[in-house]
């Protein structure tokens, strides 16, 4: 799993280049977890930085523009190419408010990440947390919970 300081700042970056905008991140899973709720869309999360999946990761955001999600998705990859290996386990969500269209979720986990030679060269150190704390807010567009704010 991806430290929280990179996923805010993935998560932050993307927003800022995907939309132009502080507008935030927001993710959706496949298979198992899926956006059909708030606590999958934040299991969909992890999959995806778990993953280092690009392209997953920007599907499950709120992106206005196809150019906005293709600047996200050079961003995303990019990023995740200074990640050799990455983790999570024991991943536990919990809907802490909700509405017929907003939500937020808590999610809490242990992770480890190893970054790459070119990773620590810039600096980025191998990291290893448990029970990182993560709270995502999610608005639902077309029938779908979107990761709206990571925090």
């Amino acid at each position: 799993m991806i430290p929280k300081k990179l996923l805010i700042l993935v998560a932050v970056v993307v927003v800022v280049v995907g939309l132009g905008v502080s507008l935030p991140l927001v993710f959706l899973l496949g298979g198992s977890p899926s956006t059909g709720s708030p606590e999958g869309t934040a299991e969909l999360y992890f999959e995806a930085m778990e993953d280092r999946d690009a392209g997953k990761l920007v599907d499950t955001m709120y992106i206005e523009t196809e150019a906005q999600r293709e600047a996200a998705i050079d961003y995303a990859e990019n990023s995740f190419g200074y990640i050799k290996s990455a983790s999570v386990s024991n991943l536990k969500t919990e809907v802490t408010s909700q509405t017929d269209t907003t939500a937020t979720v808590k999610a809490t986990c242990d992770y480890k990440i190893e970054y790459t030679d070119q990773g620590h060269t810039l600096g980025l150190q191998d990291e290893e947390a448990t029970g990182e704390i993560m709270r995502f807010d999610l608005q639902k567009v077309d029938g779908r919970w979107l990761i709206t704010n990571i925090y």
